[in-house]
């Protein structure tokens, strides 16, 4: 007969068999299947195994940042970056909205040191970038914001995305399961181009690319257009209760 006790030890109890011998009682102590498996040796192949992220320390905050790459301050791109935040914020997760577009940065020179040094860090350090890489670093959700530049991405974006993701990479993968998505304006076309470039840089850092009810961009060409782009509002509403939703399932 078994009997659990709250130590986790489970107590048999056995008679011996021959009535001269009744007073002999064999006892034998056997841990509980919990007790046994809180002492298990974790192996990399068994059931109880769960790897736990190497940023897990610095991601005990939610928290959702927005990049805009235009040099139009108050245009289109910021525009629906905020409506990509606002449910974010409602859901109770920090956000912060930044700007890149309009500084001057630089682009990535191939120099590798950055696989060398391990500081989560770019060499180049005369700039803004590496404030940035620390801000993403930081963040559960990425949200990278464009207008359209001959099918294209800005200079400034492109540099963030190189520098950026090429440090993540040398430190181990840094945005590794982080949440990102891409928001692009443009007048006519050439929008699916620049959201597939910036979805490369996301897949590439295994990160998580979160859909919406439709492709993230909005029509517009001089301040205020894409408010009147009542469908990609719609759309940013929901990519933001999109990511919002992942966030809080990812830190449970």
């Amino acid at each position: 007969m078994g009997i659990p006790a709250r130590t986790g030890i489970e107590f048999s109890f056995t008679e011996a068999a021959s009535p001269d011998s009744a007073d002999a009682i064999f006892i034998t102590i056997l841990p509980s299947f919990e007790m046994l498996q809180s002492h298990m040796p974790i192996c990399k192949h068994c059931s109880n195994y769960t790897e736990e992220p190497k940023d897990s320390k610095r991601r005990s905050n939610m928290k959702a940042i927005a990049i805009n790459g235009s040099p139009r301050k108050g245009g289109n791109t910021e525009f629906l970056l905020k409506k990509v935040l606002e449910p974010i914020s409602e859901a109770g997760i920090k956000t912060e909205l930044i700007q890149i577009g309009g500084k001057q940065v630089h682009g990535c020179m191939a120099c590798y040191k950055c696989m060398g040094n391990k500081d989560s860090k770019c060499a180049i350090n005369t700039d803004i970038v590496n404030e940035f890489i620390g801000k993403m670093i930081e963040s559960d959700a990425i949200i990278l914001g464009s207008p359209t530049y001959f099918a294209g991405m800005t200079s400034e974006m492109k540099a963030l995305i190189d520098r950026a993701g090429f440090v993540a990479v040398a430190n181990g993968r840094l945005f590794s399961r982080k949440i990102g998505a891409a928001v692009v304006v443009n007048r006519r076309g050439g929008a699916t181009s620049v959201m597939d470039s910036i979805n490369h840089m996301f897949l590439m850092s295994r990160m998580i690319v979160p859909g919406s009810t439709y492709w993230n961009f909005g029509v517009g060409r001089e301040k205020g257009d894409v408010e009147k782009d009542v469908e990609a509002l719609e759309n940013m509403k929901d990519l933001g209760e999109t990511i919002a939703w992942l966030v809080k399932r990812l830190k449970k």
